[in-house]
């Protein structure tokens, strides 16, 4: 894990309960930590990119730390449908694109073309 990490990151993981039974509102934790929710949600996003496994099941109930797999499993399948969906969405935007000239194709990009 990194060094480099804004130091209210490791105030807000050592806030947040281990299990989804454990689990923190988000209006509570930014209210305990007096930052905003935006705020919590990026101080949460840059743990997950240093290897935190913070959880949210979406329920209501808020953030956790993974306690199980169970736990990762089901974060695992949340991100992976939401970024599927996101790329569902980006192909008609990069086939137009492609058509403009604006989008290298792989092989260009291979061959140093452009």
């Amino acid at each position: 894990m990194s060094t480099e990490l804004n130091p209210l990151v490791y105030v807000a993981i050592n806030r947040l309960g281990r299990g989804h039974e454990n689990a923190r509102p988000p209006k509570e934790l930014a209210s305990v930590l007096s930052i905003n929710e935006r705020t919590l949600r990026a101080l949460l996003e840059e743990a997950r990119a240093d290897g935190f496994l913070v959880c949210n099941d979406m329920d209501g109930k808020g953030y956790y730390l993974a306690d199980s797999i169970e736990d990762v499993e089901r974060q695992y399948s949340r991100d992976y449908g939401r970024a599927m969906a996101l790329l569902v969405r980006l192909k008609p935007m990069r086939r137009m694109l492609r058509e403009a000239g604006r989008l290298k194709t792989k092989k260009e990009n291979e061959n140093g073309k452009g």
